[in-house]
């Protein structure tokens, strides 16, 4: 998801609506994006300025993770990044910005059937790389490579903490954007998504046959919502 403000002038304002301007957009847009709502902003408040993100990661889908790893221990290990915290040791160095971030929301997002399909997390704003390299501590903690001590102190002492590594970013989905002028039907439940699991065969060709499944399955999902979205 992603929100654009389109200016025009004021008097053609006056003569189109919502639907106009989505057509007009849509017929020359790429395939590849869905648009799904147009509306006349009440404020001012640039669209990057969001209230809220959402991203999804799909943590199955990192090289090294483990499937059968104890999900009340990842519960618990993504607790921790939850609240006020400097995560200079969770993100790309950056002069230009604060390393200090409010995560509103980090948990598992799972199956039904308890499988582990990845991480939903929300803030206001977040740093280069923040969320894949939570990824990436959260695959080292279902390998018993990261401790949960380990994480509170990387978060209280970000100077000391060691490479936790980058998770690759084609399983990164921002999932969800709140904003003052965005309406509440542009919102869209957590997807329900038929994954199939990773198994226990971690053999590399194996490995990259199912994670190119995954991959399809992260289309599919998102095909699905924008489908929904747009037939409302």
């Amino acid at each position: 998801m992603n929100l654009i403000d389109l200016q025009l002038d004021n008097e053609l304002m006056q003569q189109l609506d919502a639907n106009v301007v989505m057509r007009a957009l849509g017929d020359r847009i790429s395939s590849n994006l869905c648009l799904w709502g147009a509306i006349r902003r009440h404020s001012t408040i640039p669209v990057r300025v969001a209230s809220s993100r959402t991203y999804l990661y799909r943590l199955d889908m990192i090289p090294g993770w483990n499937p059968g790893a104890d999900p009340d221990k990842l519960e618990r290990a993504c607790e921790l990044f939850i609240g006020n915290h400097d995560f200079s040791a969770f993100s790309r160095p950056d002069q230009d910005r604060a390393p200090i971030r409010t995560v509103d929301d980090c948990r598992l997002w799972r199956r039904p059937d308890g499988y582990v399909i990845g991480l939903i997390i929300s803030a206001e704003s977040f740093l280069w790389n923040q969320v894949r390299k939570i990824a990436s501590c959260l695959m080292r903690v279902s390998n018993d490579d990261v401790e949960l001590t380990e994480i509170q102190q990387a978060l209280s002492f970000p100077e000391t903490a060691r490479d936790f590594g980058r998770a690759p970013a084609d399983a990164l989905v921002l999932w969800q954007i709140d904003h003052q002028d965005a309406p509440e039907s542009w919102s869209s439940e957590l997807p329900s998504t038929a994954v199939i699991p990773l198994s226990g065969n971690t053999e590399p060709r194996a490995f990259q046959r199912w994670r190119n499944m995954a991959l399809v399955e992260i289309r599919l999902m998102l095909e699905f919502d924008w489908t929904i979205r747009i037939t409302r």
